[in-house]
């Protein structure tokens, strides 16, 4: 039974680091080509290519705190205070897309109710690090007593 409930838990963290890994590779490959579209083939720098840029931007830096967090909970670190600095990262890094890609596409004229979504994503994750936060705090507290 313990062997079963190991493995399950193996290939769960096996396929997490694969989801994460390969949403930083695709993120990176996509900035790249977008910066290779600009510099070397002559593309117009417009609002839409500062929105793809900011998106590719927050998959890369969301993807590294993902596998800062998976990491740590792969150790064995949980309910951690390493634990809360990635989740805080990632909370902020998309509430910044959010913000950014709403005024970018404010200035110019564009639907920018689309993007309050990375905002509420931001928000909902940023109140799921505190929660974790408060977690590592009882966590402390119930180490602390007898």
């Amino acid at each position: 039974m313990k062997n079963s409930i190991s493995q399950k838990k193996q290939l769960t963290m096996f396929c997490s680091f694969t989801v994460a890994y390969a949403s930083l590779l695709i993120g990176i490959l996509r900035f790249g080509l977008e910066i290779a579209d600009v510099i070397f083939m002559d593309t117009a720098f417009n609002y839409e290519t500062c929105t793809r840029l900011v998106i590719y931007t927050c998959i890369i830096l969301s993807a590294i705190s993902i596998v800062r967090f998976l990491r740590n909970v792969d150790k064995g670190f949980v309910f951690d205070k390493k634990n809360i600095y990635p989740l805080r990262f990632f909370a902020w890094t998309v509430t910044l897309a959010g913000i950014i890609l709403t005024v970018i596409n404010s200035i110019c004229d564009s639907d920018s109710q689309t993007y309050m979504f990375f905002l509420l994503i931001g928000i909902f994750i940023n109140i799921l690090s505190e929660v974790f936060n408060l977690g590592v705090k009882m966590k402390e507290e119930q180490d602390l007593t007898i």
